[in-house]
């Protein structure tokens, strides 16, 4: 099963993004419904092993946290693939991914060596929608929202289909509210 661990955005938050999306003249812009932080993606995984990582999940008690979103940016250097919103770093939201990598790695569940760098996905872009994104980032340097609370993130499942992704949530686990 082709899933990932992420925090889901509240709809507040998700529809100042659509604002956001609205001013990117484009890509294929994500559905509303499926702009989120992703955690961890794990790929594609036995139903056997997603089972032995809820286990894990369900012991983790990271205490919740505050989002925000800070500035836009691109992946993929001169051929961008994506744009995101930039979610700010800070150090709960640090310590939680690291809590997931070691729950993964303790059910035998091998990521991908990369740098974590939240954000939310805008767009997908095709290489001609390069000269396109350079007006949206400077127009968008400024973008700020501070998202609120984080007090949960989800395990989802992923299914691809040619008019984009649907994605379901699987499971969910509390962050504590010390």
């Amino acid at each position: 099963m082709r899933s990932f661990l992420a925090i889901a955005l509240s709809p507040q938050t998700r529809s100042v993004l659509t604002g956001l999306q609205r001013n990117l003249r484009a890509g294929r812009l994500v559905d509303p419904d499926n702009l989120h932080v992703t955690l961890t993606f794990l790929d594609d995984q036995p139903e056997e092993t997603l089972e032995a990582l809820h286990e894990e999940l369900s012991l983790l008690k990271p205490p919740a946290f505050e989002l925000y979103l800070r500035g836009v940016g691109c992946f993929g250097g001169q051929t961008p693939r994506t744009v995101h919103a930039e979610v700010e770093p800070s150090d709960a939201l640090t310590a939680l991914h690291r809590a997931i990598a070691k729950a993964t790695r303790r059910v035998g569940i091998v990521l991908q060596r990369r740098k974590f760098h939240p954000h939310v996905t805008l767009a997908r872009l095709r290489p001609h929608d390069a000269s396109a994104v350079g007006p949206f980032l400077s127009g968008e340097a400024g973008f700020s929202h501070e998202a609120g609370l984080v007090a949960r993130f989800g395990l989802y499942e992923s299914i691809l289909r040619p008019e984009g992704p649907t994605y379901h949530l699987l499971a969910e686990y509390e962050l504590s509210e010390t």
